[in-house]
C-alpha cells in the first residue's frame, strides 16, 4: 500500500530531477527538485497520522471530525499543511547539503 502512495511522488521526483539536469540554468536545483516530492509525501502522511493520534489522546477527535463521517476539509488541510512544512524543511536541508558539497570541491 505504501508503494502505491509513493509512486506518484517518486515519478514527480524523477521528472523534476531530469528537467533540472536538461536545462542548464536549473542544474543548481537538481538535489532540491529530487528530494522535495518525497519529503512532502512522507511528512504529509506522518503529519496526518500524528494529528489523528494527538486528537484522540486529547479527546478532540470528535471536534475535528476524525470519528464517524470525518471532515474532509480538516483532513485535507492537515495533509497539505504538514506536507508543505516538510517540503520547506527538506529544501532547507538540501540547500545546506549543496553548499557543503560545493565547498568540498
Amino acid at each position: 500500500m505504501q508503494i502505491i502512495y509513493l509512486l506518484p511522488f517518486l515519478f514527480a521526483s524523477i521528472a523534476g530531477g531530469v528537467v533540472c539536469l536538461l536545462i542548464p540554468r536549473l542544474r543548481g536545483y537538481v538535489l532540491a527538485a529530487t528530494v522535495v516530492p518525497i519529503g512532502f509525501a512522507i511528512c504529509s502522511i506522518v503529519g496526518v497520522l500524528f494529528t489523528i493520534l494527538a486528537a484522540e489522546y486529547f479527546g478532540i477527535d470528535d471536534t475535528l471530525g476524525f470519528n464517524g463521517n470525518g471532515n474532509l476539509a480538516v483532513a485535507a488541510s492537515i495533509y497539505v499543511l504538514s506536507g508543505l512544512i516538510g517540503a520547506v524543511l527538506v529544501v532547507t536541508v538540501a540547500k545546506r547539503a549543496q553548499r557543503w558539497m560545493a565547498k568540498m570541491r
